[in-house]
């Protein structure tokens, strides 16, 4: 079984804190006529405005569906669910993500999605945070199915941000050409490795830490002017006990291939 079978043409969005659950979720279950219902409170009226402008840039009709009364007023959270879902064409599919909201919104959206009297049945889902999935309550198996939460097209950093009110400040745009990329490949190959990245989350901060914050292994870093003043920094790895195919990564990668040869020196 595939998520397609719980995909729906209109699906409503619980709007909390933080749009990005839903951005994902209409992603990966809306298909056909593509409409997304944000219901959200007044609390949450600039970040659902957010969230309708990142979904409208991916060609999804959205209709806002505002919560009149208090957040925590259930008969009026279950009043405006029924209200707009009974202007659905009764043969199209619904679906309510309940990720986002507050749980008095959750629960109460749920339970008036469960007393409409509708063929197919509503489709329920949220997002698991910890395993990245997406889950479904299969209300006629009476079970809960899980998809990867896989985007055929991941979000730009500049939409996250935008999503969330932020923006890069000017003149800080980030380098879009990555660096020391066989580093970067190497140390995520590492870091994949059952207490590989403990190692070295501990070497950096009592090596680096002790050579480069402010105050000791941990404070704050010295300013990026500072750092660039380090043209040798000799980094030797006691006491904490680094692999072997660490310190070969940081000699291969970075000690010669992406600085000067002088800029950067490993004592063992």
């Amino acid at each position: 079984m595939d998520l397609s079978k719980f995909k729906v043409e209109n699906l409503f969005l619980l709007v909390g804190e933080n749009p990005l659950p839903n951005y994902v979720a209409a992603q990966l279950l809306l298909e056909g006529k593509k409409k997304a219902y944000l219901v959200f409170s007044t609390h949450t009226k600039e970040v659902a405005r957010r969230l309708k402008n990142a979904l409208r840039a991916l060609k999804i009709d959205v209709l806002d569906a505002p919560l009149t009364g208090s957040e925590a007023d259930g008969f009026e959270i279950a009043r405006t669910i029924v209200g707009y879902a009974n202007k659905i064409n009764s043969t199209e599919k619904i679906g309510l993500h309940y990720t986002g909201g507050t749980k008095t919104m959750a629960a109460h959206a749920y339970r008036a999605f469960l007393s409409l009297n509708r063929s197919p049945k509503p489709v329920f889902s949220y997002l698991d945070s910890r395993t990245l999935r997406i889950c479904i309550d299969d209300l006629e198996n009476q079970q809960t199915r899980m998809f990867p939460a896989v985007l055929d097209k991941p979000p730009s950093l500049e939409t996250i941000l935008a999503l969330h009110n932020l923006e890069w400040k000017k003149g800080k745009e980030p380098q879009r050409q990555p660096i020391a990329k066989d580093a970067a490949i190497a140390f995520a190959e590492i870091h994949g490795k059952s207490g590989m990245g403990e190692i070295w989350r501990k070497w950096c901060q009592q090596e680096l830490g002790k050579k480069l914050k402010k105050g000791g292994e941990n404070s704050l870093w010295k300013p990026e002017k500072d750092l660039e003043s380090h043209r040798q920094l000799n980094l030797q790895f006691p006491p904490v006990a680094v692999p072997d195919n660490m310190i070969q990564v940081l000699r291969n990668c970075l000690d010669s291939s992406v600085v000067p040869q002088d800029n950067v020196g490993l004592v063992e």
